[in-house]
């Protein structure tokens, strides 16, 4: 090989690798804290609006795919286990997934996000609809990072 230039080509493309590893883990921290800042924004339509989780959710999850967040909007079912009322009705939540691997949730009347306990839709609607409810997940949409490793998730389902 003739060097055409002064740039050693083995070395241009570790510098290359390295610069694109870095940028990659500098936006992937952005997007966490930034995953963060949107789910406290109480401008978001819907927010503290009794009957409007998914018009919030579809909002807050819009924003979170544009911003690069790993999230997922996950709409269930639920019922009441206990007692003789019968409750049961239908939920909208965003599920995001910050730096260090932990999941948190908000929906319409949250005001601040919630860590959430398990790694799958299930799980997360479970933990909130709470003890003595019967939760059943009908559908869960990933953003675009969170598809990135979309195998790995959708073996979790």
């Amino acid at each position: 090989m003739t060097k055409k230039s002064g740039i050693n080509p083995r070395g241009f493309d570790t510098f290359i690798c390295f610069l694109f590893v870095v940028l990659l883990s500098t936006s992937s921290l952005q997007a966490d804290g930034f995953g963060m800042k949107l789910a406290k924004d109480r401008s978001i339509p819907g927010k503290n609006q009794i009957g409007k989780c998914a018009t919030y959710a579809d909002a807050l999850f819009a924003k979170m795919n544009a911003a690069g967040v790993v999230a997922y909007r996950v709409s269930f079912d639920w019922s009441k286990l206990t007692g003789l009322s019968g409750e049961q009705g239908a939920h909208a939540v965003v599920v995001f997934k910050d730096s260090r691997g932990r999941y948190y949730g908000v929906d319409n009347m949250t005001w601040k996000p919630i860590w959430l306990k398990g790694n799958n839709s299930q799980e997360w609607s479970t933990f909130i609809a709470g003890m003595d409810t019967s939760a059943h997940v009908r559908k869960t949409v990933a953003s675009k990072a969170a598809s990135f490793n979309g195998r790995a998730y959708a073996a979790r389902k």
